[in-house]
């Protein structure tokens, strides 16, 4: 298998590996250890409460951040691609590489509301159980992430070495990412 075989499968692994930790937290009840049906009530109240507040919250930052990126990839095609003659290329991937970023932090937010009601809810039985759901609810994060950015910049290569003049190197792929 090639490099970019090998970057490419461990890529999908990853996401997998993210999805898997994600249906593990999801599969939990949220009020597993509550045995007090008003606590348990209002434990799934005050979650989506969270989660409501979390998602409002990205969706308010990542307006902020779109115009940000917007901008800068402007910036880079006009400082850095204009000057080196790679066009929009650099831009582009600062672009896609935002963009991923951004979907991962979605993905963890996601992931951390779900998780949060069901790690203090395990945590009224037991600490290791608790310790648990919050280590999967956290591994969604680092897998989503970790996969994002390897499939991400593999993909961004093999599209940017097509797009980019025949006679570009490697290097120039390189540079342009």
């Amino acid at each position: 298998m090639t490099i970019i075989g090998t970057l490419l499968a461990l890529g999908v692994l990853s996401i997998v590996a993210a999805l898997i930790f994600l249906r593990l937290v999801a599969q939990i009840p949220a009020t597993q250890g509550l045995t007090d049906e008003s606590q348990a009530k209002r434990a799934v109240e005050v979650a989506g409460a969270i989660a409501e507040g979390a998602m409002a919250f990205l969706r308010r930052e990542y307006r902020v951040m779109a115009i940000w990126v917007i901008g800068f990839g402007i910036l880079i095609w006009l400082l850095v691609d204009l000057q080196f003659q790679t066009f929009p290329y650099s831009a582009a991937a600062f672009v896609v590489g935002a963009s991923l970023s951004m979907l991962a932090g979605f993905v963890g937010m996601r992931s951390a509301t779900l998780g949060n009601v069901r790690t203090s809810s395990a945590a009224q039985r037991s600490l290791g159980r608790a310790f648990r759901i919050a280590f999967n609810s956290g591994a969604v994060m680092g897998f989503g992430l970790v996969g994002l950015a390897i499939l991400g910049l593999t993909l961004m290569y093999l599209v940017l070495q097509q797009l980019m003049p025949a006679d570009s190197t490697p290097e120039n792929v390189m540079e342009a990412l």
